[in-house]
C-alpha cells in the first residue's frame, strides 16, 4: 500500500513538472498596440513581449508585395533595470546583433541592426512572409542565454492584415 501511494505521488509530481514546463519560464505578451506609423503612413504595430513595458517587437511598414507581406521588425527594451539577457539589447553598443526569430516552432537566425528611428535606437531586422502560408499563432526572439522566453501568442496574420498596406 504504501509503494503504491510512493508511486502515485512520484507520478503526480513528474506530470505537475511537464505542465510546468521544465526549462524555461515563459513570458507572453500582454498587450498589443495600434498606432500610426513613422510620417503618418498606415498602422504599426508594438506587441509587448516581457512584463511592465520592458521588452518590446515592432511591426513596422508592412506591405503586400507581390505573393508576400514584407514587414520590418523592430526590438527595443525600455526598462532602466534589465534581466541578463536583456542587456545586450539595451545597452544598444553592438551595430548588429544575430539573433533568432522563430515564428510558430520554426526558427530563423536573422541579422538585427541597429537603427534610429521615432522611437529610438532601434535593432531592425526584414522579413517576407508568405501570404500563402499556415497561421502564424506566435512570434518570439531567442536570446542567448534566457531565462525566459519572450514570445507573442495570438492572432498575428490579424496584425498583419491590420497594418500591411
Amino acid at each position: 500500500m504504501i509503494g503504491r501511494a510512493r508511486r502515485g505521488v512520484a507520478i503526480l509530481c513528474f506530470s505537475l513538472a511537464a505542465l510546468g514546463g521544465l526549462g524555461f519560464a515563459r513570458s507572453f505578451a500582454a498587450n498589443v498596440y495600434l498606432h500610426k506609423g513613422e510620417g503618418g503612413a498606415g498602422l504599426d504595430a508594438e506587441l509587448q513581449l516581457g512584463e511592465a513595458d520592458q521588452f518590446n517587437l515592432a511591426l513596422i511598414g508592412c506591405r503586400n508585395v507581390g505573393a508576400s507581406q514584407q514587414v520590418q521588425i523592430g526590438l527595443y527594451v525600455g526598462a532602466d533595470r534589465l534581466p541578463p539577457e536583456l542587456e545586450r539589447i539595451g545597452n544598444r553598443k553592438d551595430e548588429e546583433l544575430s539573433l533568432y526569430l522563430c515564428t510558430n516552432e520554426i526558427c530563423e537566425e536573422r541579422t538585427w541592426k541597429l537603427l534610429e528611428s521615432g522611437t529610438g535606437d532601434t535593432y531592425f531586422t526584414s522579413v517576407a512572409f508568405p501570404k500563402k502560408r499556415q497561421a502564424i499563432k506566435s512570434i518570439r526572439v531567442v536570446l542567448s542565454k534566457e531565462a525566459r522566453k519572450y514570445e507573442y501568442r495570438g492572432d498575428i496574420d490579424g496584425i498583419l492584415k491590420r497594418i500591411c498596406r
